[in-house]
C-alpha cells in the first residue's frame, strides 16, 4: 500500500511519494553503519531504556516534556484505549563495546481508520494532557532518525502517517522539511 504523510491542525502537511511496487526498506547509513528501529508495546518494555532516554534528552534537537519519562510512562499507563507503541531509534556506538546510542523516540499511535475512510492510520500520539506530540530526535542525527522512522513505517501496514502537533517552526520541523 501507498504511503501518505499528512499533518494536522496548524503543522501543514508533507506528502511523500507513494510507493508503487513492493520495495525492501534500505537501511539509513549513518558514516557506513545503519540505524536500527525497536518498538516498545508497553511501558515496562520502554522503561528498560531510560539511560539512553536521558541521554537522548540531554543531546535532543528540541525539547518535549511530553515524551519524557516522567510525563511518557505514567500517561501510557493511566490513559486507556491507545494502540500505542514508541518507535525507537538506534545508531552504533562509534566506541567499541559500547551500547548503540538512542537517536530517535516515537511515540506513535495506530488507528484502523483515517477520518472516517478504512485506511490504517499511524500518526504521533496525542492525549487530552499533551498537547505537543514533536518526537524526540537527536540534534545531530535528527534527519537519519527521521528516515528511519519513515523506513520503519513502510514496513507496517500504514496507509496513513499523520504529524500531530508539531512545532510550527523548531529544529524538528526542519529536520523533516
Amino acid at each position: 500500500p501507498a504511503l501518505r504523510v499528512v499533518g494536522s491542525g496548524s503543522s501543514p502537511s508533507v506528502k511523500v511519494p507513494a510507493i508503487v511496487a513492493p520495495v525492501t526498506p534500505a537501511p539509513v547509513a549513518i558514516a557506513a553503519r545503519t540505524l536500527s528501529t525497536t518498538v516498545a508495546h508497553t511501558p515496562d518494555a520502554l522503561e528498560h531504556h531510560l539511560a539512553a532516554w536521558q541521554d537522548l534528552i540531554a543531546h535532543v534537537a528540541e525539547p518535549n516534556p511530553f515524551f519524557e519519562p516522567h510525563a511518557l510512562l505514567p500517561s501510557w499507563r493511566q490513559l486507556p484505549g491507545a494502540d500505542l507503541q514508541v518507535v525507537l531509534v538506534w545508531a552504533p556506538n562509534p566506541l567499541p563495546g559500547q551500547p548503540a546510542i538512542l537517536v530517535g523516540l516515537f511515540p506513535i499511535v495506530r488507528e484502523p481508520r483515517f477520518k472516517g475512510l478504512p485506511l490504517t492510520a499511524y500518526a504521533t500520539w496525542t492525549h487530552l494532557y499533551a498537547y505537543l506530540a514533536t518526537p524526540l530526535v537527536r540534534a545531530d542525527r535528527a534527519s537519519e532518525a527521521i528516515e528511519a522512522l519513515f523506513a520503519w513505517l513502510r514496513e507496517t501496514d500504514a496507509a496513513v502517517f499523520e504529524w500531530r502537533t508539531l512545532g510550527s517552526d523548531g529544529p524538528f520541523r526542519h529536520a523533516l522539511i
